[in-house]
This record gives C-alpha cells, sequence and structure tokens, in this order.
C-alpha cells in the first residue's frame, strides 16, 4: 500500500467528489490494516503529536458534501475525541448504533460522514450534548449563525445542519483537545492536508465566506502558504483569500467560538466592520 504522500500524487488529477471517495476509501482501508501493527499510528503522532491509540477514523469532511449548494462551510482544527461517542457509548444508555466507529463501518466513510447528521448524531445518547441535543459545538455555530444571519431561520436541529453546513477540519486526525497539537513538519502538511482542503474548497465552491473556527492557532502557518492570500487581521478578526485551482474563495478566521471575548454580538459586530474597511 502505497504511503499517504505517495497516494495523493496518484490521485492528483482527481476532482471533486472522484477525488474525495478515493482519499476516504484509501484512508479506511489504511486504518483497518495498519493502524497498530503497521506504522499509521506513530506517523500521525509523529506529524501532529495527538492521536489516540484507539483506530479512530479521520474526519476530512461531516454533512451532505453531495449537495454543497449554498452553505455555509466551517472549518475547525481538528476533530475532538470522546471514548464514549467514538469507540464504545454507556452500555445504560439507548443508542441505534453502539458508537461511531460502527455506524462508519456499516455506512462507510463517505456515505456516513455525508449522512453523519441525519443518521448518526439523532439517533444517539450522547453526554456532550446540549439541551437542544446538539454536541456543543455544533450548538455554538448555530448560535453564531443566527446572530451573523439573522435574516436566514437557523435552527438548533441535526436536520438543519444535514441541510444547511459543511463542517471541513485542518487536521483530520481526533484529539481530546488542542493542547499539544503541533505542525512538526510545516511543508509536509502543506503539501498534503492543506492540498486535500483546497481541493476540497474548490469541489465546494463556497458562496459566502468560509468560517475557520479557532483561527489563531494556524495564523502563523497560513502567513507562509502561497495559497492564502491578502491576510489580515483586526479586532481579534482575520480575513483572507484561499487561492484554488479554479477560484478565490474568501474567508473569516474566528476565534474559537466557545470562548468569544466580548460574546458572540461583538464578535458579529466586529466581523461586519472588518468587511466594510476591505
Amino acid at each position: 500500500m502505497d504511503d499517504f504522500p505517495r497516494f495523493l500524487k496518484k490521485i492528483k488529477g482527481d476532482e471533486g467528489l472522484r477525488f474525495i471517495k478515493k482519499l476516504l476509501d484509501y484512508e479506511k482501508k489504511r486504518f483497518d490494516r495498519y493502524f497498530l501493527k503497521g506504522s499509521v499510528y506513530e506517523q500521525i503522532n509523529e506529524d501532529f503529536g495527538i492521536f489516540p491509540k484507539e483506530k479512530v477514523y479521520p474526519v476530512y469532511f461531516s454533512g451532505d458534501i453531495s449537495k454543497p449548494e449554498a452553505k455555509y462551510v466551517f472549518v475547525g482544527i481538528n476533530p475532538g475525541f470522546d471514548i464514549g461517542i467514538n469507540i464504545s457509548f454507556d452500555s445504560k444508555q439507548t443508542a441505534m448504533w453502539k458508537s461511531e466507529r460502527e455506524f462508519l463501518e456499516r455506512r462507510g466513510l463517505f456515505e456516513g460522514y455525508k449522512n453523519i447528521f441525519k443518521e448518526f448524531f439523532p439517533t444517539t445518547a450522547t453526554r456532550t450534548r446540549t439541551k437542544k441535543g446538539l454536541i456543543k459545538y455544533y450548538a455554538h455555530i448555530c448560535s453564531f449563525l443566527r446572530k451573523y444571519q439573522s435574516e436566514r431561520k437557523v435552527d438548533n436541529t441535526w436536520e438543519w445542519l444535514h441541510k444547511n453546513v459543511i463542517a471541513l477540519e485542518l487536521i483530520p486526525y481526533h484529539s481530546s483537545g488542542t493542547g499539544g497539537l503541533t505542525v512538526n513538519n510545516e511543508v509536509k502538511y502543506e503539501r498534503t492536508y492543506f492540498q486535500i482542503l483546497i481541493k476540497m474548497l474548490d469541489y465546494l465552491n463556497p458562496k459566502n465566506h468560509v468560517f475557520f473556527n479557532g483561527f489563531s492557532g494556524f495564523e502563523n502557518h497560513f502567513k507562509k502558504f502561497k495559497e492564502c492570500t491578502n491576510l489580515k487581521k483586526k479586532n481579534n478578526i482575520w480575513t483572507g483569500k484561499i487561492i484554488t485551482a479554479r477560484r478565490r474563495i474568501d474567508f473569516i478566521g474566528l476565534p474559537f467560538l466557545n470562548r468569544v471575548k466580548g460574546g458572540k454580538d461583538q464578535l458579529v459586530n466586529n466581523i461586519k466592520k472588518a468587511l466594510r474597511e476591505k
């Protein structure tokens, strides 16, 4: 089996869903066959220093990526890890699936992540939900969008997220927190994972600004990437463009939405001011 950089070179000419499906097929085989017996675990921790020893499939996207039109795109640093969700639920809980891993094994990574908001989270009892049923990360996204897009209805439901939001990750591998997360080889990252993100954004062709959650953790990297231009910062808000093969995509870098200084109303005001002054 080809190593990861060599595999990416092989599929470089593929675009859109064809590229994404090949990538996820490769990752599933790589994790199923070689996660602990091979070098996958060691390589990921060498690159990023974060991955748990349990086999947890990488997250390149969540949401219905087959219908990207007019959807909001949010990019996180990397997916969280919770053994009670990813590996096995509390035996006292009633759930359709024993874990996210079981769901993805049965549905496949592409179909699983495409339908995760519709089929997995709504039918699963988890201890990380808010009272309204959303995992806190997505509850904060909905809360932000209600203030940012006040003229458009935003519901705190998995159904609304499935129809309106696609979540991407700067690093697709799980960790229980961002403490200790690091990009140990910036050149390798830019040539692999960042190029994957660029190809996915090129396919999605977002009509709204792309939002990066917790952008401060990647600001210094973005300053060095040739595909990132016009990067500006004011009032803890970043604006810029990402250059893909066919597009110039506007983005907004946000602080972590779960700890916004001054609250989300002030954040939205800062964003609108920054966009007026561009």
